[in-house]
């Protein structure tokens, strides 16, 4: 594609990672493009990255409220829950998942880690958590010399309609107070440690805890297609959201944003740009959503079966020595 005049720009909506990668790519290769993006400062859970005046870029008024303005395309990296992609495609929602999932963040003094974690956990940073049908996951976010930051993840699939724990209409928050059924659920439990220490009622009172609910999304390539007619490109979670547990979203969305901005600096026409996008990206996203959504539960079986994957490792690992 040849430079592009600064007066039709691409529009990029949403500054995560890919947002970035893809406005850097255009604009290494002459492409002019604009970023636009909303995440207030006191926001403390998402993974858009805030840009700022004087550091990412210059602070405008953001998108017009009214009027016209001329663009070449809109590249639509919004989120699950794409405002573009209700306006444009109205009929494609995300479909919740059912599963539970709740997530806590903590900090402890390095004195207290080295001593309850670093003798299971080792130098990795994730500690997980199997059991019978659910998972507790432990992760080290950041560690200094007299801190750690830490959190924690509990999940589960949801049990029918009476699940206290799972509701597909209610919005992920964060909850002032954790629900009692999780502290009764988690009492259940009886986890080892060092998971008992620091998932337990009385503990995670102390956390800030959030509540998250899977949603998935899938577009049909035609209407990803039909979409494009009107000068919309969907990229990311917008058309392929996978769950956050088990889901490869994040990798998915920088290979689109890479491989659409290749499509636009080799193809002279943006619509031939985009229809290889497309055609390149309808081969893997799809499958992905699939795999994503399966794998929730392969990664929550009953215990009976991690068992049986461990005892038929260990019988081939006893194979493998005796053959050695």
């Amino acid at each position: 594609m040849h430079k592009t005049d600064d007066s039709r720009p691409v529009l990029i909506i949403g500054a995560g990672l890919s947002g970035l990668a893809l406005g850097r790519l255009l604009t290494n290769n002459d492409i002019a493009n604009i970023v636009f993006e909303a995440s207030p400062p006191e926001r403390s859970q998402g993974f858009a990255i805030s840009m700022h005046e004087r550091i990412a870029m210059h602070c405008g008024p953001g998108l017009p409220t009214a009027g016209t303005t001329s663009w070449m395309c809109v590249m639509d990296i919004d989120s699950r829950a794409s405002r573009v992609r209700s306006q444009v495609l109205p009929h494609i929602v995300p479909e919740v998942v059912p599963v539970v999932v709740y997530h806590g963040e903590f900090e402890v003094s390095r004195d207290e880690y080295d001593r309850y974690m670093r003798p299971v956990i080792g130098n990795a940073n994730i500690l997980a958590g199997v059991g019978d049908g659910f998972n507790t996951l432990i992760t080290v976010c950041n560690i200094t010399k007299t801190r750690v930051h830490l959190d924690w993840s509990y999940s589960r699939p949801a049990c029918g309609e009476n699940d206290r724990l799972f509701n597909d209409k209610k919005l992920e928050d964060q909850t002032r107070e954790p629900p009692q059924a999780l502290l009764d659920e988690l009492s259940s439990r009886q986890l080892a440690e060092p998971w008992a220490r620091y998932i337990n009622p009385e503990t995670i009172r102390q956390h800030s805890v959030f509540h998250w609910i899977s949603r998935c999304v899938f577009m049909p390539t035609a209407d990803a297609l039909q979409a494009a007619q009107a000068g919309v490109v969907f990229i990311g979670d917008s058309w392929h959201a996978m769950p956050i547990f088990g889901g490869e979203g994040s990798n998915h969305t920088l290979v689109d944003s890479t491989e659409l901005a290749a499509a636009m600096v080799k193809e002279a026409a943006v619509d031939r740009a985009v229809a290889v996008y497309y055609q390149g990206a309808a081969r893997r996203c799809p499958e992905a959503v699939r795999r994503s959504r399966s794998r929730f539960y392969v990664l929550h079986r009953p215990m009976a079966e991690w068992r049986e994957i461990a005892e038929k490792r260990r019988v081939k690992a006893a194979l493998k020595q005796q053959m050695e």
